[in-house]
């Protein structure tokens, strides 16, 4: 049997053979590992994995061929120069994408107390901006990592370690 397996269609595919005490050995790419896992502990079957990937295009943001953006659907002729980027933090680059519909990161942000200005010039630009000036500054900082936004603060070492300012 031979399936391809999307995050659409894998549960579909892979429960009606997977019962307790099976044993699954994935050896493919661009199949979420994590997918796999959880549907094994679930059906109380044991896993092994080859490598630890994401669904397909996971860790792909910008591909270019020749110095053109192109999709993963791009067949590649001798003397091609191929250029892989993976998710780009600081450069909007949606115009460029050919490998996926949105950027692996969206730009969003969270400002400080001292910043209620900028979060609102922010907004009306359009960015997913988070403001109250009764957040404290570890809570910033905390809600920053949690979910994956930059942080705007008139102190920056405000910082714990571990925790990424970008």
């Amino acid at each position: 049997m031979h399936f391809e397996l999307t995050r659409d269609n894998y549960r579909q595919v892979l429960e009606p053979r997977l019962v307790a005490g099976d044993f699954l050995l994935n050896l493919s790419v661009d199949v979420s590992s994590l997918a796999l896992i959880e549907l094994c502990r679930e059906r109380g079957a044991l896993y092994l994995d080859t490598c630890t990937e994401p669904w397909a295009g996971g860790y792909v943001e910008l591909l270019l061929v020749n110095g053109e953006s192109v999709g993963f659907d791009r067949l590649l002729a001798d003397g091609d120069r191929v250029a892989v980027y993976p998710k780009f933090e600081r450069l909007d680059i949606r115009s460029l994408l050919k490998v996926r519909e949105q950027p692996l990161r969206a730009l969003r942000f969270i400002a400080d107390a001292h910043l209620g200005g900028l979060a609102r010039l922010l907004r009306m630009a359009g960015f997913d901006t988070l403001y109250d000036n009764a957040f404290d500054d570890q809570e910033i900082a905390e809600i920053a990592a949690r979910e994956g936004r930059s942080m705007r603060a008139v102190l920056a070492p405000l910082l714990e370690p571990g925790i990424e300012q970008r």
